[in-house]
């Protein structure tokens, strides 16, 4: 019986235990309470997954012709952001280059310099760049920004504010590395 009192007690204490890290948990990785007026602000909007990109006309996604038929349609427009070997910040939706231009290497893996020689497949158009999309859109739409993370989240998270902070238009950013929200909390609890 006493077995029994034992049992039901260390329970009662991993049940407290895992609360309690759930609740910490929630409070580090959930943005502020208070509603962020960019997220109000472009609740309605309409965004184009990848750019308004259409591969039988040669635009392909997440490309900088994509991006300029999201602006000229009035859409915001999503992408998805990796770190270059040389810690640039490249617009590139899949870890690998294999499916978007035909090239079985991983962007992480890649230069700057190595990455400016490809195209992206079925068009003449190179893989952007951070700073040509930003250069491009300068404000005329909102953006959504995924970041994709290997294990270089913060390196990833500091190249991208490097930028973004000197950027004027309205922007969101999304990750499924709960590490990436983390760290805008603690460093951009804005955004």
């Amino acid at each position: 019986m006493e077995y029994l009192y034992i049992l039901a007690n260390l329970f009662v204490v991993i049940l407290i235990v895992a609360v309690v890290l759930l609740i910490a948990a929630a409070y580090m990785l959930l943005p502020a309470m208070k509603k962020n007026k960019t997220v109000e602000k472009h609740r309605k909007t309409n965004f184009a997954h990848r750019g308004l990109h259409d591969i039988k006309n040669g635009i392909p996604e997440n490309s900088i012709s994509a991006f300029g038929e999201s602006i000229k349609a009035g859409f915001g427009f999503e992408f998805d952001l990796h770190l270059t070997k040389d810690n640039n910040i490249v617009v590139m939706h899949d870890t690998s280059l294999k499916r978007t231009a035909g090239i079985d290497r991983l962007v992480t893996e890649m230069t700057t310099d190595e990455l400016k020689k490809v195209t992206l497949l079925g068009s003449n158009e190179q893989v952007p760049f951070l700073s040509d999309v930003l250069r491009l859109v300068d404000g005329q739409v909102p953006l959504l920004i995924e970041l994709k993370t290997d294990d270089n989240y913060a390196e990833l998270c500091e190249n991208c504010f490097k930028l973004l902070d000197k950027y004027k238009g309205d922007y969101l950013i999304e990750s499924f590395d709960p590490r990436v929200l983390w760290w805008l909390r603690r460093n951009r609890p804005k955004v």
